[in-house]
């Protein structure tokens, strides 16, 4: 009985703790930035290259601002993959990129940072421990501009993707 206490309070506590990238009823920015083709691709989180069912991501232009995102994450009871639909744009701020996705059926951003490195690139969750909200595109981006480069900004767990083989 002990034991079956202990796992539900640990479990419930990892749900509690788990990272979740803001939220935000607004987007930094417009969406004016064309579609970079180094973005467009199926990606693998670095994590899961080598297993047989990886979770995974496509990413095709939508049009010429906009990005079409498919997540693919695998369900072992159903034996089949799960799709989350996004559309996405990106906005850069001294030299930082950030990704707006917007999940089919919601209006909230939600807002990651981009880095490409050599094998790919990795993605950094703005925390959801972030308690200010935003009525304004500026009044955002002028919070990203003062704090964007404190590490405490983004959730721990960045994923690193690599091209989906």
């Amino acid at each position: 009985m002990k034991k079956t206490v202990l796992f539900a309070f640990t479990f419930v506590m990892l749900i509690f703790l788990w990272g979740c990238p803001y939220k935000s009823p607004v987007a930094l920015g417009p969406a004016v930035e064309k579609v970079q083709s180094e973005y467009i691709g199926s990606w693998v989180p670095a994590t899961e290259a080598t297993i047989v069912n990886p979770s995974f991501y496509v990413i095709s232009e939508f049009d010429s601002v906009h990005y079409d995102i498919e997540h693919h994450q695998f369900n072992e009871d159903e034996k089949g993959y799960h799709t989350k639909n996004y559309v996405a744009h990106t906005t850069s701020i001294d030299g930082f990129v950030f990704m707006h996705l917007v999940e089919s059926g919601t209006k909230d951003f939600l807002l990651h940072r981009l880095v490409l490195t050599p094998s790919g690139m990795t993605l950094f969750e703005v925390t959801d421990n972030i308690d200010e909200q935003f009525d304004s595109s500026e009044k955002l981006r002028q919070f990203f501009i003062q704090n964007m480069r404190l590490s405490f900004f983004y959730n721990r767990d960045e994923v690193e993707l690599v091209k989906k083989p």
